[in-house]
This record gives structure tokens, C-alpha cells and sequence, in this order.
């Protein structure tokens, strides 16, 4: 019975949660979207200098 130790883990539940149901929301609400390669029009990652699916250069 240790209280301080739940009361961590409640918060974290609560935490992660509430990220979870924000996420969900804003996927929902269309106000995030994948980063299009321009030469291809497929989803990419920004963090790569070239697209891992066409290999055109990523430009923002």
C-alpha cells in the first residue's frame, strides 16, 4: 500500500491519456497532416535529406 507510488502512476495514466484523447482530436479535425514529397505526392519523413520512396530531394 504504498499511496505515493500510485499517486505517480495515476498521474501518468492521466497524462498520457489526455495526450492520447488530443492526438485523436486534432487527427479528427484534420489539423495535422502528413508531409507530402513533391515529387511524388507520397507521405515522407522531413527529417531525411531525400525521399525514401522516389529519392527527391525534401524541401520544406
Amino acid at each position: 500500500m504504498n499511496i505515493v507510488r500510485d499517486m505517480i502512476e495515476l498521474l501518468f495514466v492521466v497524462a498520457i491519456g489526455g495526450m492520447f484523447v488530443s492526438s485523436v482530436k486534432r487527427i479528427r479535425s484534420a489539423s495535422i497532416r502528413p508531409y507530402l514529397c513533391r515529387g511524388c505526392g507520397r507521405p515522407t519523413a522531413r527529417g531525411y535529406a531525400k525521399c525514401r520512396h522516389c529519392g527527391a530531394p525534401v524541401v520544406e
